[in-house]
């Protein structure tokens, strides 16, 4: 009888134990249903805070210094965003900042919002916005230079897609 390797067993429990976990069965919870149910959908403002958390004005840019940046949505809840949350770029422009938003996100700890998009809300219908470059068609999330030819970002807008 041939020895089989300690590798290729390996890899056939990992298979197995794949194969039968409750998630292949459609028992037990899966992570990524799981968190659709745990996301906030909010509509508001949203606001550049200075160093010591004061509101700027609405005109005021943000795209130097330490900024941070709330929502307070149409029910008057404020939520708070992570320093670190890469999709608070859009903020830096006071063009974002004057629009109607709709923020979908996970909930944190001390109201903060996770965000895992950012539209705008026209004439009762949902709108992307993000940034683009024509030379590259490369898209992004926040103003500044292509990181492809180094032109400026453009603003844009579409129609959301409907989800089914």
């Amino acid at each position: 009888m041939k020895r089989h390797t300690p590798i290729l067993i390996c890899l056939l429990m990992a298979c197995l134990t794949a194969c039968f976990s409750p998630i292949a069965f459609g028992q037990g919870k899966n992570p990524a249903s799981e968190s659709e149910t745990e996301k906030i959908i909010a509509q508001g403002r949203v606001y550049c805070l200075d160093e010591s958390g004061q509101r700027l004005s609405e005109n005021r840019d943000c795209s130097t210094g330490s900024h941070t940046y709330e929502l307070v949505s149409k029910d008057k809840k404020v939520f708070k965003f992570a320093a670190d949350d890469l999709l608070t770029a859009m903020f830096k422009e006071s063009r974002v900042r004057k629009l109607d938003l709709q923020i979908t996100g996970e909930p944190r700890a001390n109201n903060f919002l996770e965000i895992t998009n950012i539209q705008t809300i026209r004439d009762g219908k949902l709108i992307d916005i993000f940034y683009y470059c024509d030379v590259c068609s490369i898209t992004a999330l926040g103003p500044g230079d292509c990181p492809c030819c180094f032109n400026p970002l453009e603003y844009r807008e579409k129609p959301a897609l409907e989800k089914p």
